[in-house]
């Protein structure tokens, strides 16, 4: 009897270790699918847009210099207005959610419930805590704290991040007497090794923001969107080893591993980046496997390891950076 109850237990365990594997591999699947559902917004966007790259941050200043200004599909019940606060629209979701039809489970899936698809749905969940000493942005801070902004949470915490400063690009206004819309790294300076690589003059700028989906050049290798969170402190980041996290915050843009002249992922807790690194934080998340949930810009879809996502020809449109170069610093920081 001892040794059929000992044969059962063994069972049960096998069944559930296989039970569970099934389960993040379907929730895995339809992850991959949320993802091709938002990179096909995203290609929408660019042919209504002649060609250019959904930015992937705009303050607020930038949206009122440009006159823009973006709604819910839907009026929640008891609210005056569904114009969004631009505060609410700095990031990329709710100014892609029209290329998608709306759709919640392709853009905040992680976190739907039984009534998602709703204009109730998305004003009244909550964010998430995020990591013990992380810091939000200034700008994107009051999405954690004001609970009456409409559509906060899928604003900071949509389930991908986008490649928001290589890829359309992080505007704020340039300095100045009359300021202008500018992306962050709009002037930048190849690194000594990568002008001696690439063979250009390393005193001259080099441009490393695409802005239109035409001149990529390498659409097959470029990240446009990835799995990604704020929880950016955790360990074995790089070795293959992290667990996932199912229900992890969410965030809505990616760093790539270099930002200017700072390494931006790391295996240990870092403080914040300082004021020339905009805005930093979010690394890749691997939320059901061992690896993450990516969208290129070619629309393709694929689990991708961290090491993969370490080369910087995943996040800059430079492919012909040599290989001893694409895990290294690329450019400087702005000046």
């Amino acid at each position: 009897m001892l040794v059929t109850i000992a044969v059962i237990g063994i069972l049960m365990g096998l069944m559930l270790a296989g039970i569970q594997r099934a389960r993040a591999a379907g929730r895995n699947t339809q992850q991959l699918n949320d993802i091709r559902q938002l990179h096909m917004g995203w290609t929408l966007y660019a042919g209504q847009s002649n060609e250019s790259c959904l930015p992937g941050y705009m303050d607020e200043a930038v949206q009122r210099t440009w006159k823009l200004s973006y709604r819910m599909r839907a009026r929640p019940e008891g609210v005056a207005s569904d114009r969004l606060d631009r505060r609410v629209t700095q990031t990329y979701p709710w100014r892609l959610m029209p290329f998608i039809d709306h759709s919640l489970e392709a853009m905040f899936g992680y976190r739907t419930s039984e009534d998602d698809g709703s204009a109730s749905f998305a004003v009244e969940v909550k964010p998430l805590l995020l990591t013990s000493g992380y810091r939000l942005p200034s700008e994107l801070q009051p999405l954690m704290d004001n609970p009456a902004l409409l559509g906060r949470t899928v604003a900071l915490q949509p389930a991908f991040g986008y490649n928001a400063h290589y890829l359309g690009g992080w505007w704020d206004l340039g300095r100045g007497a009359e300021p202008q819309p500018e992306p962050a790294f709009d002037a930048v300076k190849p690194t000594p090794q990568v002008a001696t690589a690439l063979r250009v003059d390393r005193a001259r700028n080099m441009e490393v923001v695409t802005r239109k989906v035409g001149s990529v050049r390498r659409p097959e290798q470029m990240v446009a969107f990835v799995a990604s969170t704020f929880e950016f402190g955790q360990p074995n980041l790089f070795d293959g080893s992290r667990d996932p996290k199912p229900l992890a915050a969410g965030a809505p843009w990616c760093m790539a591993p270099w930002m200017g002249e700072i390494r931006a992922w790391t295996n240990r807790p870092r403080p914040p980046l300082p004021d020339d690194i905009p805005k930093g934080g979010p690394v890749p998340l691997p939320r059901y496997t061992g690896e993450v949930a990516t969208s290129l810009v070619d629309g393709s879809t694929r689990t991708s390891t961290f090491r993969q996502l370490s080369d910087m020809r995943a996040w800059i449109n430079l492919p012909e950076l040599p290989n001893a170069l694409a895990d290294d610093q690329v450019h400087t920081s702005d000046p």
